[in-house]
């Protein structure tokens, strides 16, 4: 049994005590670390929720749209009710009808699905199908906002920030934009369901045009609390002559408005891996929480101290 299917490029292995995975011809394991990221996500806000992966992308994080016809029909076998779809089709399957067929019977089954907006665009499929919750990211604003919208064809605007994170490839990179609004989406919408098993999609969407953004678990993920003050100062020490490294004047606080380009950001995490600090498919680094030594500090900090108690557990 599962709460939620994710249909991406599949997980790795270290995701294996707690996702179910089913193969359709393309294997279970992620050679992009795209889905694998969307599904620590999903875990890390939500321990509560089964989750399953369908893989359906490549190792460039392509695939087609017989994959995912495929995935949806393996769908329907499945007792999850919702489906997260971080992806999206080219706008010339709009004219072949076999993966509108695909979605209306997921749809007609009592299953949500939950998609992407393509990046940089105003409407994609699946997300722009009616039968679909179609998600994009917005830029976070002050106070409480809603995020759900009936008239849209992308009914869904999630305010959220860029993470950092270190890829299955070993490689630093941003992770956000539409991709990960829908996992949070999906997730949100997961959580509805298992809490109300025979909610239909009609009724979640009246549920969600009525919630406020700040609603959402997502907000208080990756907050940081807890934190030694003295070990904070010790490692505010260590950024700072990281800072003399790169030639950062960190007199007022900012560090990433200070870097020239993302590759001197991506060369500035090495040098705080090299000084013992790691930043993996485990942990992300949320935005605003590195615009400022103190807060990198304390960030760093609270990731040593996870660190730390994860050796002990050896």
């Amino acid at each position: 049994m599962c709460d939620i299917i994710i249909c991406d490029s599949g997980i790795v292995k270290n995701q294996t005590d707690y996702v179910k995975t089913y193969d359709v011809g393309y294997g279970t394991y992620d050679t992009h670390g795209h889905g694998s990221s969307l599904i620590e996500i999903v875990h890390k806000i939500n321990k509560e929720l089964k989750i399953a992966s369908i893989r359906i992308l490549d190792e460039n994080n392509e695939g087609n749209v017989e994959g995912l016809i495929l995935a949806l029909d393996k769908c329907l076998e499945l007792d999850a009710k919702v489906i997260c779809l971080a992806l999206s089709i080219d706008q010339s399957i709009i004219e072949n009808g076999e993966l509108e067929e695909a979605i209306e019977d997921v749809y007609n089954s009592g299953k949500i699905v939950v998609a992407a907006l393509q990046n940089r665009a105003t409407y994609s499929i699946p997300a722009g199908y009616k039968e679909v919750i179609g998600v994009k990211a917005v830029e976070i604003t002050e106070g409480n906002s809603h995020f759900y919208y009936l008239n849209e064809k992308i009914q869904c605007a999630l305010p959220i920030e860029d993470f950092y994170w270190k890829s299955i490839r070993d490689e630093y990179g941003r992770l956000g934009g539409n991709s990960v609004a829908c996992a949070l989406a999906a997730e949100h919408v997961a959580n509805i369901v298992k809490k109300k098993e025979d909610i239909s999609f009609y009724n979640i969407e009246k549920l969600l045009t009525k919630q406020f953004a700040n609603d959402l678990n997502y907000f208080s993920l990756f907050d940081i609390q807890n934190v030694d003050t003295k070990e904070k100062t010790q490692i505010s020490k260590t950024i700072n002559d990281i800072d003399k490294v790169f030639g950062i004047d960190d007199s007022d606080g900012l560090i990433i408005s200070k870097m020239k380009n993302f590759y001197q950001f991506k060369e500035y995490l090495r040098e705080l891996e090299n000084r013992g600090f790691s930043i993996n498919n485990n942990t992300f680094i949320r935005k605003r929480n590195v615009f400022s030594v103190d807060s990198l500090a304390n960030y760093l900090a609270k990731q040593k101290k996870c660190g730390d108690t994860a050796n002990d557990k050896k």
